[in-house]
């Protein structure tokens, strides 16, 4: 069985996917707060940019792939919600 590995993210965080066998999971969710991955910042100040979070998604996303023996997806932008 074919194991995927892909991400998605935007200015609220990213999240790492694996897809297995037509069944899709979450990995990883990191938020956009400078000091805390966990959560997300509302204000500028406190927010990561953009295509930071963008390269953070693609190298968890590789490693994550790489550490399960899977497929690397890539990666998308998605809506902010």
């Amino acid at each position: 069985m074919k194991i995927i590995v892909f991400g998605h993210y935007n200015r609220d965080g990213y999240t790492v996917l694996q897809s297995r066998g037509g069944k899709i999971t979450e990995l990883y969710h990191a938020g956009n707060h400078t000091l805390d991955s966990a959560q997300t910042a509302p204000a500028a100040n406190t927010r990561e940019p953009l295509r930071r979070l963008r390269s953070y998604c693609i190298k968890t996303t590789r490693e994550m792939a790489q550490e399960a023996k899977a497929t690397y997806g890539g990666v998308s932008r998605e809506e902010e919600s």
